[in-house]
């Protein structure tokens, strides 16, 4: 698969805006070709900026004139489109018991599926191995129960159930290198008592899971008599 190197003003806001607060980067075509006039990168010779072949023959930029965020946001993206194109075989060799997940299995495989694709980013923004990576989630959730309070039942709360003290909000540790939030944690781990932290083990697995049979065998097992009809 080749990696895509260059891109217009159009398809530089589509990926901004996929990308949500992860950049710093204008979301519109509009913002973007100011953007370029600004930084004048239409100044730029033809191996960064060059009209595009065939038809409409839009500007396009070579990534490397984009900030950093945005950088990491394309190899990001191209990461992730080369492991689904991986994992397709694999998926349908496996017979998948449970085609039609019910609500609450849907969205916690859904919840285990971003909480592995944020430590993927961060493995690639910050050029480490998966097992540094999980090793510094791990951490940075440690980091955060230690300034709850342990009062992981009452993340949505502002305030220490304990002290009364006004916590340290979770953006200040989980959401500034990982950019997830406990809630997603929580969901993750469908513990009825709602702990945010989850065990080496649990996300070796989890990737173990998702490389060889695909996202959809993250959804847990039916609990309930009515989830298993």
């Amino acid at each position: 698969m080749k990696i895509q190197q260059f891109f217009t003003a159009r398809e530089l806001a589509e990926i901004a805006k996929e990308a949500g607060d992860r950049v710093r980067f204008p979301k519109s075509e509009r913002g973007v070709g100011r953007k370029a006039s600004l930084e004048r990168w239409n100044n730029q010779p033809s191996n960064l900026a060059r009209k595009r072949p065939g038809r409409g023959g839009a500007t396009e930029y070579d990534s490397s004139l984009l900030p950093q965020d945005m950088q990491i946001e394309i190899q990001r993206r191209d990461w992730c489109a080369r492991q689904l194109i991986k994992r397709p075989q694999a998926v349908e060799a496996v017979n998948v018991p449970n085609l039609s997940p019910t609500a609450r299995q849907a969205k916690v495989r859904d919840a285990r599926s971003a909480l592995l694709l944020a430590i993927e980013d961060y493995q690639i923004r910050t050029g480490t191995t998966r097992s540094k990576a999980i090793s510094a989630f791990l951490r940075a959730v440690d980091e955060w129960i230690g300034i709850d309070g342990n009062s992981a039942a009452n993340v949505s709360q502002n305030v220490c159930a304990k002290c009364g003290a006004h916590r340290v909000p979770a953006s200040v540790l989980l959401t500034d290198a990982f950019r997830v939030l406990p809630e997603l944690l929580k969901l993750s781990n469908d513990r009825p008592r709602g702990s945010i932290r989850i065990g080496r083990s649990t996300l070796y697995q989890w990737f173990k899971v998702r490389d060889a049979r695909g996202v959809e065998a993250l959804a847990p097992y039916p609990t309930k008599r009515g989830e298993r009809q």
